[in-house]
């Protein structure tokens, strides 16, 4: 327990600094003015739930839309080097927001090895659909 209490002092203390040398928390623009330390808590609840939330696949494209705009703001301030950083989150992300879910129980059934004939996986797919 104590090595995890550390390991987060010594991550407020990186983010804090982060901070003052980039004045990135926007909260006193809104009329709810927080500490850097307060801000960076926020930060990190925000992009834990944005995880959970498009790992369990709860608003998959409305999260994602909505996670695209804070990736987006940093390229104004960080320039091409966020831009880099971030590739592999943009493109998980834009394969996310186009995989329909229809789509990924084909790729279930792939996975488990059920799909020998597309025909016939496609009629019992439609059976299933059409069953009351």
């Amino acid at each position: 327990m104590n090595r995890q209490r550390r390991s987060l002092r010594w991550s407020l203390t990186i983010a804090q600094s982060f901070l003052q040398q980039h004045p990135l928390n926007f909260t006193a623009a809104l009329g709810i003015p927080m500490s850097d330390a307060t801000f960076a808590l926020c930060a990190g609840s925000v992009e834990l739930l944005v995880g959970l939330f498009v790992l369990f696949g709860l608003f998959p494209r409305v999260i994602i839309l909505i996670a695209w705009l804070p990736f987006n703001l940093t390229l104004t301030i960080f320039d091409w080097v966020e831009l880099i950083g971030h590739l592999p989150f943009y493109g998980a992300l834009a394969v996310l927001l186009v995989w329909t879910p229809e789509e990924s129980d084909l790729w279930l059934r792939g996975m488990r090895g059920s799909l020998t004939d597309p025909a016939q996986s496609a009629s019992q797919t439609r059976q299933k659909r059409t069953a009351p």
